[in-house]
């Protein structure tokens, strides 16, 4: 199959390439050009009514899409700090089987099977699984009724956090394609003046152009970037290229285990100084200098501290 001719294709959604920082700044540009000159003008007044229309889509659509994405990081979080309460928990718990039931004795070992390793190691959901399965095995067991009744609590927090966390997460994708659709609708219409402009102004094409961000739309650079089935303790350069010092930086890590993002003075080089840990399945904001020193290091790498479990991650350069 041969490739799109480039003429036919829209080099506004190409500039952006799914950035919605770029596709906020074109269209406000555009916006705000066109608004400039609308007074007493009807043809492009006849441009600036229907843009506005999509324009102001794109902000609400913006703005909402910000606004889940604090939200699912606070429901992460939320179901992060639970989990990271299991190792004391798991302590606390065994200890207390222990009053009851020595160790070694064929009920403890009804209890932990596998000792803590199911509760410490594994997905997600596995590790919920092991709490459930423990409040299985002590039943109506009287003796442990106390200690049941403490576990409980635990695994309806640890089972509501994980829920609401999926919900979000789902929510945060649906305002995701929410967002791309009225960047496609802006960028559609954009190249729709676009047409209407070279007509208008056909013997000179230059008039038209200082309704578009000539700057941004010469200068798109990928802002994206993607990553899975990072192998267990490997290392991936993301980016080499001199980013402005003042940048900021979206990381997120989708996957089962921590992940480390830094930079370095070498391709694939390993961690020499700072770098900035993401949990699993969580998404923070870092300023570029927190990852190391940008002035000798313009290698942005991510590490997959997991000895057995492959990473996914994503990072956005804001």
């Amino acid at each position: 199959m041969s490739q799109p001719w480039s003429l036919f294709e829209n080099i506004f959604f190409n500039a952006v390439e799914n950035s919605a920082p770029k596709a906020i700044q074109i269209s406000t540009f555009h916006h705000d050009a066109l608004f400039a000159d609308s007074v007493g003008n009807p043809f492009i007044l006849g441009l600036y009514t229907p843009f506005n229309v999509v324009h102001q889509a794109l902000l609400t659509a913006n703005d909402a899409n910000k606004g889940q994405d604090q939200l699912q990081q606070g429901d992460v979080e939320a179901f992060n700090l639970a989990l990271a309460d299991m190792t004391t928990n798991v302590n606390a718990w065994d200890a207390n089987a222990q009053i009851h039931y020595a160790k070694g004795t064929a009920r403890y070992k009804a209890l932990f099977p596998n000792g803590h390793s199911p509760f410490l190691q594994g997905s997600q959901q596995a590790r919920m699984t092991a709490v459930g399965a423990l409040l299985a095995a002590i039943g109506s067991d009287a003796a442990l009724t106390t200690l049941k009744g403490t576990i409980q609590t635990y695994y309806n927090t640890l089972t509501t956090n994980f829920s609401t966390k999926g919900i979000s997460k789902t929510t945060t994708t649906n305002m995701s394609a929410a967002m791309k659709t009225a960047v496609t609708n802006m960028c559609a219409l954009m190249l729709a003046d676009y047409g209407s402009l070279l007509t208008h102004f056909s013997t000179n094409p230059q008039q038209g152009a200082k309704y578009f961000d000539e700057a941004t739309l010469r200068n798109a650079v990928q802002t994206h970037f993607t990553g899975s089935n990072l192998k267990p303790l490997a290392i991936h350069n993301i980016i080499k290229r001199k980013l402005d010092v003042n940048s900021q930086l979206k990381l997120s890590n989708n996957g089962d285990d921590e992940l480390k993002f830094y930079l370095a003075a070498s391709y694939n080089g390993a961690i020499t100084g700072s770098f900035v840990h993401v949990a699993p399945h969580n998404t923070i904001i870092c300023n570029l200098n927190d990852l190391g020193d940008e002035n000798t290091m313009q290698y942005l790498n991510v590490y997959n501290v997991s000895a057995t479990l492959d990473g996914s991650w994503a990072l956005v350069v804001l």
